[in-house]
């Protein structure tokens, strides 16, 4: 195709005075380009994509040209698109009569479905055997789904809607998708059971779609029995089970009837190795850890605000209040066999009510995430039971919110030889046995305990206070002793966090985090939120240790210039950046970064 130069389109275009600026949106550019080059041409277009009304009202007028035409697409899709396509659609009947049967459509963006936007699609083709259902090709196959084939759709992403509720549509088409692999299902608000055919046809003993992952975002609580009988039709092949209950902003208020809970018996999901449910609002899915047997294979389970719940239900999941949530009191979960589990990370009342006895099966474990805000139940919480004495030889990854954190304790480092990383964050207890989150079980029987202590009568004070914060913790398989006695706590441990609110550290504390014996492989050490008293004897101290290259400190905004700076010898202000392997230790003060040279002589730690 030869194109000519803008100035030749044959569209009219008002050119404002040259002290006037032109200003002209991106839509509004692409249509003026899109006109000068084909307007001459229009009967050679094939297919056309339309990004905006503009477009749509321009070749309305010029239909009748458009007799090679035979493929329609919408890019982005809002009411005053719809309103011209119509129009488009129309002049094009008019124009062409019965060969607009044999135009394809395609959205970019589909629309919600409506009466009159299938009835619009019905004046199109269907798809040719689809293999995807989602938003391009929706409304169309909405539009013929009752003489469609859908017997090659691998993949589904449906978005509820009034017409989808009032025709029964899903519960036409999805029995019709005999290879379904993946489905997605979209904001669902239906109190239809539309999967319940396939609860019939396993009873029945009927082959189903060999069904493997299934989310459902953007739901309300209702789902709940629709995901039962989802997991009991296609419990056999599914894989991967993802729900996500409400959003922000959207609240539920039909009431739960928990004395007329469904009941799902014999559900069995041999294959499924992902589970995972969120909710933003307060209904809340309960989840019934009396079916763990029957997910021999699980390896990722995550409970977001998900709790476990009226466990005589034979279901696996079931939703209450948590606005009444006193009238369901905490039940510790039955000591459930987690052989391939190798993520586990709950919050919320879940974390509450999880028996951590559970980890004495957890040996492939490699991540645990346990966040256990306040709330009614948290006074009930059974905090006896976590004595982090567990063995998890294959976790890395560990992070633990407020209450949990708080009560973590640094020896389990000893049964985590493998461990990349601990996160305790969110911590704003204040009891006086705080400190025994950093009373690390550990002597520095090389080193003098008798070191200066400007603030010497605070020092055990300070040791106490020492536990607010996030802990972040990296370690290898280098192998560790039980850290008693002098011992290496963790040989690979290459970062520790620690911050939020308030975390005041006293002297002994900061000589066993920044000990080369206690942490060897150390790398980066972080404090947030610090308010206690300290001077460059900290800097110092780190800087003695031969792997340290980063000491981060956190200051509240109120004291954030409190940092004595002239008192580190040697060091100078930069812009920040990694210094791995230059000799020196950056020195991170809020804002502000400082390089300090290794090796600087210990004068003493005066905190």
């Amino acid at each position: 195709m030869n194109f000519y130069p803008i100035y030749t389109c044959n569209w009219a275009v008002s050119v404002p005075s040259s002290s006037e600026p032109v200003e002209l949106s991106k839509i509004k550019l692409r249509c003026l380009l899109v006109w000068a080059i084909c307007s001459h041409r229009l009967s050679e277009i094939e297919a056309i994509r339309f990004e905006g009304s503009e477009e749509l009202e321009l070749f309305s007028k010029h239909a009748k040209h458009l007799t090679s035409l035979k493929k329609v697409a919408v890019g982005s899709f809002w009411d005053g698109v719809w309103t011209e396509l119509q129009s488009f659609i129309t002049a094009y009947s008019a124009c062409h009569g019965g060969d607009t049967k044999r135009l394809l459509f395609e959205f970019g963006q589909g629309p919600e479905l409506t009466d009159t936007v299938v009835e619009t699609m019905s004046f199109f083709n269907p798809p040719p055997l689809p293999r995807v259902i989602k938003g391009h090709n929706l409304p169309l196959c909405a539009a013929h789904h009752q003489q469609m084939d859908f017997s090659r759709v691998r993949g589904m992403i449906v978005e509820h809607s009034a017409y989808a509720e009032k025709a029964d549509l899903w519960s036409q088409v999805l029995p019709k998708c005999t290879i379904l692999r993946d489905l997605e299902m979209r904001g669902f608000r239906s109190e239809r059971r539309i999967f319940r055919w396939a609860v019939q046809e396993r009873r029945a003993g009927r082959s189903l779609a060999p069904l493997k992952a299934v989310k459902f975002k953007f739901c309300n609580f209702i789902v709940y029995p629709t995901v039962n009988d989802l997991l009991e039709g296609f419990g056999p092949t599914l894989e991967s089970v993802k729900v996500k209950c409400g959003w922000d902003g959207h609240w539920l208020t039909t009431p739960f009837d928990k004395a007329q809970p469904w009941i799902a018996p014999g559900l069995h999901l041999p294959s499924l190795r992902t589970l995972e449910a969120r909710v933003f609002s307060p209904y809340v899915f309960a989840f019934n850890p009396d079916r763990m047997p029957t997910m021999p294979r699980l390896e990722v389970l995550k409970l977001d605000h998900a709790v476990i719940q009226n466990l005589e239900y034979s279901g696996l999941m079931t939703q209450y209040d948590m606005n009444t949530d006193r009238a369901f009191p905490l039940k510790t979960w039955p000591i459930c066999e987690f052989p391939q589990l190798r993520v586990l990370c709950l919050t919320g009342r879940s974390a509450a009510e999880f028996n951590p006895q559970c980890f004495q099966s957890m040996s492939r474990l490699e991540e645990l995430t346990m966040v256990l805000d306040t709330g009614s139940w948290a006074e009930c919480w059974p905090a006896a039971l976590w004595t982090w004495d567990w063995e998890l030889p294959s976790l890395k990854k560990v992070a633990l919110g407020q209450l949990m954190a708080s009560a973590f304790r640094f020896e389990a480092l000893c049964h985590m030889p493998n461990l990349e990383s601990v996160i305790l964050g969110g911590i704003e207890d204040r009891d006086a046995d705080f400190h025994a989150i950093f009373d690390l079980p550990i002597t520095l029987n090389d080193e003098s305990d008798s070191e200066d202590n400007s603030d010497g009568e605070n020092k055990d004070k300070d040791d106490r206070d020492s536990g607010s914060g996030r802990a972040h913790s990296t370690s290898g398989a280098n192998g560790n002793s039980n850290g008693m006695g002098g011992g290496v706590l963790n040989g690979s441990v290459t970062s520790i966090e620690v911050g939020c609110s308030e975390v005041t550290i006293g002297c002994s504390v900061w000589r066993k985090l920044l000990s080369a014996k206690a942490f060897p492989s150390l790398r980066i050490v972080y404090i947030g939120g610090y308010v206690g008293a300290y001077d460059a004897a900290i800097v110092r101290e780190a800087s003695r240790h031969p792997g340290l290259r980063e000491l981060w400190i956190s200051k509240p905004e109120q004291l954030e210039h409190d940092w004595p700076v002239d008192l580190i010898d040697g060091a100078w202000e930069t812009g920040g950046g990694r210094t791995d392997e230059d000799g020196h230790l950056l020195f991170h003060v809020n804002h502000e970064c400082y390089r300090v040279p290794k090796e600087i002589p210990l004068d003493g730690l005066n905190i």
